[in-house]
């Protein structure tokens, strides 16, 4: 008895323990999977409005001063971008020449040399910047995946984190849209921007503390509910255990009832044939007047 209820405990806290963890950590997978999306989505709907804005205000810049003027528009995007709450950061912004020669950029060392002097770069030549010269006026950016892939801090979290969000790899992404004439509907030149969508891992470090908080909490109403469903247990076997010593004291009368079959077996015996030859007889009248 004491062996079976203690399994039985054992059992209903380590059900509803699981139960409980299961719970709350396929509901934070399914939150945090949604928040992340979310993030992905805001992060490349805000860099498209920005290279929008870019690509509008270069068509009536293409000119050496306008250059100059793109530099430090470009400066203070970057720089700007360093404040934001969700982590959304520009690497860099460029603008090129249809032939990759590089006009303007957000890092001032890379345009100390007179626009005159420059020659075209095999970095800017490549089909991955010249294709952007063949979008439409208008036409809505694809972001990119850019650089290498992300491989986290190498703590047991990020390893996890990663596994669990693959999109957590592609964290670097660029996009680019073309500048287009003022005067005539064909290219100048192209823009283009990298950007981090966002710390998806610093976003999973503010989650993993209300994971904790609520784990810990389910935990512990889980232990609660295992020891009820115990004291249930044990109270409807006590029930039942007590209901039975009570038949063995109080037997019910009859032929078969120890009392009367042991002070006369021959009796209880005739009287259970006669009962069942009453019954036969019953049930064959019953069938002939049917």
């Amino acid at each position: 008895m004491i062996l079976r209820l203690g399994t039985f405990l054992f059992i209903s806290i380590l059900f509803c323990e699981i139960l409980s963890f299961s719970a709350v950590s396929w509901s934070f997978y399914e939150s945090a999977n949604s928040s992340m999306n979310l993030l992905k989505y805001t992060s490349d709907n805000k860099a498209r409005d920005i290279l929008s804005t870019i690509a509008r205000v270069a068509e009536a810049r293409m000119y050496p001063y306008g250059y100059s003027e793109m530099n430090d528009y470009f400066y203070r995007l970057v720089k700007l971008s360093e404040k934001d709450l969700d982590k959304f950061t520009i690497q860099e912004i460029f603008l090129i020449s249809r032939d990759g020669k590089l006009l303007a950029h957000s890092d001032p060392s890379r345009v100390k040399e007179d626009i005159s002097k420059r020659e075209p770069s095999s970095q800017y030549q490549k089909p991955f910047f010249l294709r952007a010269h063949r979008m439409r006026k208008g036409q809505t950016p694809v972001p990119q995946n850019f650089g290498d892939q992300y491989k986290g801090d190498g703590s047991y979290f990020s390893k996890t984190s990663i596994r669990l969000f693959p999109d957590i790899k592609n964290q670097t992404v660029i996009v680019s849209a073309p500048v287009y004439s003022q005067i005539h509907l064909e290219t100048q030149g192209s823009v283009h921007m990298i950007y981090n969508r966002g710390n998806f891992l610093f976003f999973l470090e503010r989650q993993k503390d209300i994971y904790i908080w609520m784990l810990i909490n389910y935990l512990v109403i889980g232990f609660i509910a295992g020891i009820l469903l115990w004291v249930f247990f044990a109270v409807f076997t006590f029930i039942g255990i007590k209901e039975g010593l009570k038949q063995l004291d109080n037997p019910p009368a009859g032929p078969l009832s120890p009392k009367n079959f042991m002070a006369s077996p021959s009796a209880s015996i005739t009287a259970i044939l006669k009962d069942e030859v009453f019954q036969a007889t019953r049930k064959h009248d019953i069938e002939i007047e049917v």
